[in-house]
């Protein structure tokens, strides 16, 4: 197809360069040679503008994928407007229509059956295991309005007598209503996770930095640090969302601001915390007396973790230190 493409340039060159090439005076209107040489050029143009239709037409049904289809015709953009062309892909570009509207129906059905999916958090879900929930779920719809997106605006490019037809108005009013459904799970989704973010920060950096809990192995008890994972859950979504040029809460952004804080706070203290714990844990009860002046001084200083710093005091730092 291509070398056929080829050739009919060739022809198409050669034809104009003979039109050009007369040997008479085109603005003499005594030459009457002028209108059968034009009749002439005007007659082979159609034959190769015939035969690029066809070759057009065989090229259109061998593509396998609706972009396949738009990236043919947007290969032709200039020639698609000519009379004998234009006729012959009328009847394909009711095909794309086709092929576009039965496209937006299966995207329709995996957002239906895959919402579902996502709301219960079930481990099915078509959210990238490498995501957060929220984010996750945008970054799917996002996926999906892509898919549907790019060929509805290949479609508004082709012939206004295409628009004209009730097939596109049907597709058109498709496209509409899964593209609106796609923004309402959207907006849902982030109102949802504004709304925890507003409720639940707040508490959540209001709790100690420590925790100490009871352990049938030591009368200490072993201590974890008290960084809850819902914090955790919503920096990642932070994170994610920015990516994604999604607007997140002013709280949400203050608290992603110091997220590198967080991040080294919480690994030294879960370093401190293992060391400790590991200690309290390996004791013999015979070497636990000879210990117990040193365990006393640990505890002292991880008391001010315990009851009085908290993750939104000024000085964890000097604390960990």
């Amino acid at each position: 197809m291509s070398a056929a493409i080829v050739t009919i340039e060739a022809e198409f060159t050669q034809a104009v360069e003979t039109f050009m090439l007369v040997d008479y005076d085109v603005m003499d209107i005594e030459k009457k040679q002028f209108a059968d040489d034009f009749f002439k050029f005007r007659q082979r143009i159609k034959e190769l503008e015939r035969r690029l239709a066809s070759i057009l037409t065989q090229s259109f049904d061998d593509c396998d994928t609706l972009v396949g289809k738009f990236k043919l015709l947007e290969s032709f953009e200039g020639l698609l407007t000519r009379e004998i062309i234009q006729d012959e892909l009328e009847k394909k570009q009711i095909t794309l229509l086709e092929l576009y509207k039965a496209d937006l129906k299966i995207v329709g059905q995996i957002f239906q059956e895959g919402r579902v999916l996502v709301d219960k958090l079930d481990e099915n879900s078509p959210i990238s295991s490498n995501m957060p929930p929220i984010a996750g779920a945008i970054n799917w719809t996002t996926g999906l309005y892509e898919r549907i997106k790019d060929p509805m605006e290949r479609l508004q490019g082709l012939s206004r007598s295409l628009q004209d037809r009730e097939e596109y108005k049907d597709v058109l009013k498709l496209f509409n209503s899964l593209r609106k459904n796609l923004d309402e799970f959207n907006a849902l989704k982030i109102d949802e996770w504004e709304r925890g973010v507003e409720e639940n920060t707040e508490d959540q950096l209001n709790k100690f930095l420590l925790v100490r809990e009871e352990t049938e192995l030591a009368e200490e008890g072993f201590i974890r640090v008290n960084f809850d994972p819902i914090l955790v859950r919503y920096l990642r979504e932070v994170k994610y969302l920015q990516i994604l040029d999604i607007a997140v809460p002013d709280r949400a952004e203050k608290l992603f601001a110091k997220v590198d804080t967080y991040r080294r706070q919480t690994g030294r203290l879960d370093l401190i915390v293992e060391m400790y714990n590991n200690i309290i844990a390996t004791l013999l009860p015979v070497e636990k007396p000879l210990m117990m002046d040193r365990i006393k001084v640990i505890n002292k200083a991880l008391q001010d973790g315990i009851d009085k710093l908290k993750w939104n005091s000024d000085n964890i730092d000097p604390f960990i230190n």
